[in-house]
């Protein structure tokens, strides 16, 4: 086998590079999600660049939030928050709690390229 057929042999067998991770999967990116949906919940816009200027707003959060948390209200057969309303209580359970993190993560993630952007801009 010559030189060049040894080459060929090398790039034909060799393995398909990885794809790199996602920022938003490493532990920056995370943390930032974490982080930006705790922000959301708690009732403030997430500015998540300044240039171009990027902004997740609290309001729209919970617009959205409180039209899928209807949803899970009107299919609720258990009318678990009736009983907690009526009660006095003001914990919720999980179900509610959950959706707010899976509707704030929903509407961060579009970004993550611009918090990504942002982070390496501020770590320089």
């Amino acid at each position: 086998m010559n030189a060049l057929q040894q080459c060929q042999w090398r790039h034909d067998s060799a393995e398909p590079e990885s794809a790199p991770t996602a920022w938003i999967e490493t532990s920056a990116g995370q943390e930032w999600l974490e982080d930006s949906i705790k922000t959301l919940v708690l009732g403030s816009d997430v500015t998540v660049s300044f240039s171009p200027k990027v902004v997740v707003k609290a309001l729209d959060f919970i617009i959205e939030f409180g039209q899928q948390a209807a949803d899970i209200y009107a299919n609720d057969a258990t009318y678990h928050l009736d009983w907690t309303l009526a009660r006095g209580h003001g914990a919720f359970g999980t179900r509610y709690s959950d959706l707010a993190r899976q509707v704030a993560e929903k509407m961060l993630r579009p970004h993550a390229a611009a918090a990504e952007a942002a982070a390496k801009w501020r770590d320089f």
